[in-house]
């Protein structure tokens, strides 16, 4: 399973910004998904011909707390370049305008939550680290599709009714064109068992459900995915090059080239922020969020976006939307609700509370 990613990755302030072109790569536990062993020697081949494609030869190597392999790959030798769209790419090594409304002054806490996140991996100039992709991952990529985790946060189609899938939602959207979009997500670790997942997030989309391009930011939580908790991936946008580009703590990361897309290569008409669950839709739905309801509390107790920004045009400013073009949306508020505000304080601005115990079932 391929997305072709490049990444402008500056984890070191002494090193010169480097690309990484990234595999989807995912963690988990053997015992996860019950009937994994069960691979013929047929699968078991064409397993191994694909970790021959994907995987890189490193210049340097790391083991993880975790037990996962990093390897330092040459930063025009990975995986990514191996994308059709992407033969005669040529890297966009920064980005060509700062949006107003990026701040700067968060540097250090950027660089120590970059580092945390890999361990304090130090790769040489000219290389960036890639996680070595094995057979669980590819297995656990299929089982991923299967179950809906690859399900876009996206209401366009419904915003009422059961979903017979087995997906959930409960936030705010703006149905309107953008070119980037931004928020701060709160971070909790809500109850999931096997087969269920629960996230937050904010996703930008365009074009109809068949055709639909879609990109997400926040954290989410599956049991086979990621085992230990909640995870952080952040997404953001400039069209100054038609590249959609991803931030983490202001800091930029990198992009989606502009070839990949095809309803999103010029813009998006519609974005949102929202918790999404998912379950086999004969078991009970897990948490999402903190737990609690939005009226069950507020800060600390129910789950919550804020900073909610938009870029509407191609000025490169991030503004708050107002508060009457922020349609509220929750299928099931039986089990999962929202509430909407603008505060005074700009710190918090446009927000949502969100959020639910869920536990029903629909049969």
């Amino acid at each position: 399973m391929q997305t072709a990613f490049v990444t402008m990755a500056g984890l070191d302030p002494k090193h010169i910004i480097v690309i990484l072109l990234a595999t989807f790569s995912v963690i988990l536990c053997a015992e996860a998904v019950p009937g994994w062993e069960k691979l013929s020697k047929e699968e078991e081949l064409d397993l191994d011909r694909q970790l021959k494609l994907i995987n890189k030869p490193a210049i340097k190597s790391f083991q993880t707390e975790d037990g996962d392999v990093i390897d330092c790959v040459d930063i025009y030798k990975q995986h990514a370049f191996d994308h059709p769209m992407l033969k005669n790419h040529k890297i966009q090594m920064k980005p060509t305008t700062i949006p107003k409304g990026i701040r700067n002054h968060e540097s250090e806490t950027t660089y120590k939550s970059l580092q945390y996140m890999l361990g304090n991996i130090s790769c040489p100039q000219g290389s960036v680290p890639i996680k070595r992709a094995t057979r669980k991952d590819l297995i656990m990529a299929r089982h991923i599709k299967s179950i809906g985790f690859n399900h876009p946060t996206n209401t366009n189609a419904s915003t009422s009714g059961i979903d017979e899938g087995g997906h959930h939602y409960a936030g705010v959207a703006y149905r309107a064109f953008v070119v980037g979009g931004r928020a701060n997500i709160n971070v909790w670790n809500p109850s999931v068992k096997v087969n269920q997942f629960s996230i937050a997030s904010m996703s930008i989309s365009k074009g109809p459900k068949q055709q639909m391009n879609n990109v997400q930011v926040g954290w989410g939580v599956n049991k086979a995915l990621y085992p230990d908790g909640s995870r952080l991936y952040t997404y953001w946008t400039d069209n100054s090059t038609g590249n959609w580009l991803l931030t983490f703590f202001n800091e930029y990361v990198g992009y989606w080239p502009k070839a990949l897309f095809t309803t999103m290569a010029d813009g998006a008409d519609y974005i949102s922020w929202a918790g999404s669950t998912y379950s086999i839709i004969t078991d009970p739905t897990p948490t999402m969020g903190s737990g609690h309801f939005p009226k069950e509390g507020g800060y600390g107790i129910s789950a919550f976006v804020n900073s909610i920004q938009i870029m509407p045009n191609r000025f490169y400013k991030f503004v708050s939307p107002l508060y009457y073009v922020l349609d509220t949306f929750a299928d099931v508020p039986q089990c999962y609700d929202v509430i909407k505000n603008v505060a005074k304080d700009p710190n918090w601005g446009a927000y949502i509370f969100f959020g639910g115990p869920g536990n029903c079932t629909f049969q």
